[in-house]
């Protein structure tokens, strides 16, 4: 689907740095089953915990040129091009199935183990956790301090590793270095976690988690048992290709508290979920594609199984969505997209149930195709807000001003990129041209991203991601882990197809 420019935090030369002539690579990405040690992939989720799909298309060159996301539900969310000018990554333009534009980022290289990350949630941002980070010559991180603000003093935790890099102690410390518990992990011969011990601080067991595994290493049971002697079960089931079929939840009276079903095509895309509830109510969607895999029908269902709501997509023959249709409850909305002879939108047009227009988003290019003015427009046709974007002689934006309805700056974003055209900082100011927040981004050797962070004002870090990978025999990486504060938050793994 064709929508509006949107640069991400990694606009770079080329959008990875990929060994021997890649044709495609398909992504799957899971939630991460344990907050600590080896990471195994987690159940399937929706809402703001799903998996994930995507699927990248490259040239013969190994240049990216374009990848598609769908959510857990197999739905499109979002659609990534890139545009080269002798193999040097000109644009990249994401397209989004909502109408929100995503915060933008910046990478900053600080050194090859420490990078920041800088995010926000409205316009002025918000405080977060102020922190550093000491690793091994391995790269494990094997000390975390962290301050929050005024609100919390903060504290420590310590990590210790085997041979293999498994996490097998983890210390958690108050300001005062007064130890408040201790994790410890065992593994089996394969490097699965199979138990979990959560100590208090006088050494006294305070809980224990059990793993277990079928031949092909995916965790088929989970096990947690308290000290008062209650415990729960989850268990997986899998299809031959991995994809979770089933997984339910048994608590300590053998009840099941919670179930789900999933379906796939022979995609490995889910075009069925249905979740059984404690309480006897089912809630169950269905997903439909065309041949080319663009989602067409999306169906979300009562615990009556009457129908809640409907949503329906139309594509252009260069795969652009050219309108969808919603029917929530039995009241249509609809939305419209017009483009340009370049297969640029410019117009979105938002509809009630009585085709009267609710609202209208208007986009102008320059003769790169890149988007240099944003007009949103409510009813009447006047104008509520308006973004501009500046660029760089390399198209590289470089700056992105909000007005306000009386012409005034609202805000702006400040971005900075690097010799081989890595972004590398983002800076955002408000009216006053005051920092309000920042990120820094850092890459490895390979040009992937290894970590980003995120401040508050310029200096004051507030949050931090972490990427770990492995590799294939060709130097490309097929799985990355990713950290979220330091605690595993999911995993990519990925399938690549060679010339």
């Amino acid at each position: 689907m064709k929508k509006k420019h949107f640069f991400s935090l990694t606009n770079k030369k080329k959008s990875r740095v990929l060994e021997n002539n890649i044709k495609s690579i398909t992504e799957n990405s899971f939630l991460a089953i344990e907050n600590f040690g080896v990471i195994s992939k987690s159940e399937l989720k929706t809402k703001k915990n799903f998996s994930r799909k995507k699927i990248e298309e490259f040239d013969y060159n190994s240049n990216q040129i374009e990848e598609n996301h769908y959510d857990s539900d197999g739905c499109l969310k979002f659609k990534t091009v890139h545009k080269y000018d002798n193999e040097n990554l000109i644009e990249k333009t994401r397209f989004n199935v909502d109408n929100n534009i995503p915060p933008l980022g910046i990478y900053k290289l600080l050194d090859l183990t420490h990078r920041n990350l800088y995010k926000y949630q409205d316009d002025d941002g918000y405080l977060g956790i102020e922190k550093t980070f000491k690793h091994n010559v391995k790269n494990n991180l094997i000390e975390y301090k962290w301050k929050k603000s005024n609100k919390n003093p903060g504290g420590k935790n310590t990590f210790k590793y085997d041979k293999n890099d498994n996490l097998i102690e983890k210390n958690l410390f108050n300001t005062d270095n007064i130890l408040k518990s201790k994790i410890i992990n065992k593994y089996d011969s394969n490097n699965n976690k199979i138990e979990e011990n959560k100590y208090k601080p006088d050494g006294s067991l305070n809980s224990k988690y059990t793993y277990e595994y079928d031949k092909k290493n995916n965790l088929i049971v989970k096990s947690s048992y308290n000290l008062n002697g209650s415990f729960s079960k989850v268990f997986f089931k899998y299809d031959i290709k991995g994809n979770v079929v089933e997984y339910y939840k048994n608590n300590s009276n053998g009840i099941i508290s919670n179930r789900n079903t999933y379906k796939y095509n022979d995609k490995s895309i889910l075009t069925e979920k249905k979740s059984y509830k404690s309480n006897g109510r089912t809630l169950k969607s269905i997903s439909k594609y065309d041949d080319k895999g663009n989602i067409i029908e999306f169906y979300w269902f009562k615990p009556d199984e009457n129908l809640s709501s409907k949503y329906t997509y139309k594509y252009d023959n260069n795969g652009n969505q050219i309108g969808d249709f919603v029917l929530k409850l039995f009241n249509g909305v609809s939305t419209k997209y017009n483009y340009d002879e370049n297969s640029n939108m410019i117009e979105e047009l938002k509809y009630d149930s009585t085709e009267s227009l609710q609202s209208k988003i208007t986009y102008k290019f320059n003769k790169n195709n890149a988007l240099v003015k944003e007009c949103r427009l409510d009813f009447e046709g006047k104008l509520r807000t308006e973004i501009v974007y500046l660029y760089d002689d390399s198209n590289n934006i470089i700056e992105k001003q909000y007005f306000k309805l009386d012409g005034s700056l609202r805000r702006k974003h400040i971005f900075k990129f690097n010799s081989i055209g890595n972004l590398v900082e983002d800076i955002i100011l408000n009216s006053d041209n005051i920092v309000v927040l920042k990120n820094t981004y850092d890459y490895d050797l390979k040009d992937n991203i290894i970590q980003s962070n995120m401040y508050e004002s310029s200096s004051h870090l507030i949050n931090e991601l972490k990427y770990r990978y492995e590799y294939d025999l060709k130097n490309n990486w097929i799985t990355r882990i990713g950290f979220n504060n330091e605690l595993p938050e999911s995993i990519l793994e990925r399938e690549i197809l060679y010339y």
